[in-house]
């Protein structure tokens, strides 16, 4: 869960200004050597600004003392040109490590920011990487205004971008490369456990090596997916055709696919994603530090309008689903994050910002 705070906010960034119509530009930043060539007394400065306790500083001190390894850090864009307002507050970047991602409204703005970027990080010891940073633009974005130019390189335009493990791509329609590359590592993993499947363990240890080896590969980042009923058909196509496989059954045996599961015992694909999106969305409820990934979902631009005619999936209409999945609705109460469930009732039915609303609402008022 370390990097989906990350992946959520930025896909929710892509999500709000594609449904508003509104222009994006966005950098992904690559350095080479980060891990060798950052200047220690750059990481000590950070860990200062950032108020670590000066006990963990001084025993940095003491290992970086005439010693030439380094760690990774990533310093901000000086005088930073502000992409959107969300709520009052600009968001400009996000920082995990050494991947970076700077977001501006125009080209002119991102070539800027990446400018003073390159600068500040010469300054510590770092030195960005021309051929591996990469743009992406959406539709809204003026195409006269492209390519963009860093000193003398000039930055390839891509359409989507691996970003902490997870395809990010423009536009409506822009988790079926996700998906599809989901399903390739899915397989990748299986057929390396090839051996254990096609054994003759017991049944119920094959089923736990794959909920435990596979099917995280396969739902790595759903937390932030906004899923059709097509995608999330492929990926269950995907999951049997791997049950078939350990049964060693094919189509020609005419196996119906509910006796397929009760011999396999596997967890169910989009139920795993079902209850990882749920278990995000309780997270989120849950933070009152201010953390980006809350702000942007409850973002409404004020600038910009929507398209006519029906909407994208959103990140939200799958908490819709989540609720009516198997008939039952998960609540999520007090601090600790404890799920419970009881049967839903078959009067009324809430939205999925309403839903939202309601977690959030509840454990603001446990917080106070």
């Amino acid at each position: 869960m370390v990097c989906v705070p990350h992946v959520h906010t930025l896909r929710q960034v892509i999500q709000k200004t594609e449904d508003y119509n509104l222009p994006l530009c966005l950098a992904f930043v690559d350095y080479e050597k980060a891990l060798d060539s950052i200047e220690s007394w750059a990481v000590l400065q950070s860990l200062q600004r950032c108020q670590i306790d000066y006990r963990y500083i001084e025993v940095l001190k003491c290992l970086y003392k005439n010693a030439t390894m380094s760690v990774r850090l990533q310093d901000q864009t000086s005088k930073p040109i502000l992409l959107q307002r969300v709520n009052g507050e600009y968001i400009t970047h996000l920082r995990f490590a050494d991947d970076i991602v700077v977001m501006a409204e125009t080209t002119e703005e991102l070539s800027t920011m990446l400018g003073d970027l390159s600068r500040a990080s010469e300054r510590v010891g770092l030195k960005m990487n021309m051929d591996k940073t990469k743009v992406m633009v959406n539709i809204h974005v003026a195409p006269t205004c492209i390519p963009i130019k860093i000193g003398d390189s000039t930055l390839e335009v891509v359409d989507d971008y691996v970003y902490l493990g997870q395809t990010v791509k423009l536009g409506r329609c822009n988790f079926e490369k996700e998906i599809n590359r989901r399903i390739r590592l899915g397989w990748t993993a299986f057929r390396k456990l090839h051996g254990i499947f096609s054994s003759n363990l017991p049944q119920c240890l094959k089923t736990k090596v794959y909920d435990q080896c596979v099917l995280p590969v396969m739902t790595y980042g759903s937390e932030t997916w906004s899923l059709t009923m097509g995608l999330i058909r492929r990926l269950k196509v995907t999951q049997r055709g791997m049950e078939r496989a350990m049964l060693g059954v094919s189509l020609r045996d005419h196996m119906r696919n509910e006796d397929i599961r009760k011999r396999t015992k596997v967890t169910d694909i989009a139920r795993s994603i079902a209850k990882l999106k749920w278990q995000w969305a309780g997270h989120i409820a849950r933070r009152t530090d201010g953390r980006w990934g809350r702000k942007v979902l409850e973002w409404r631009p004020r600038t910009g309008r929507r398209s006519v005619g029906r909407p994208p999936t959103r990140w939200t209409d799958d908490l819709a689903r989540v609720r009516e999945s198997d008939g039952c609705e998960t609540h999520r109460t007090g601090r600790c994050g404890t799920a419970w469930e009881r049967p839903m009732s078959s009067s009324g039915r809430l939205s999925a910002e309403m839903i939202m609303m309601m977690m959030m609402t509840v454990h603001r008022r446990v917080a106070s």
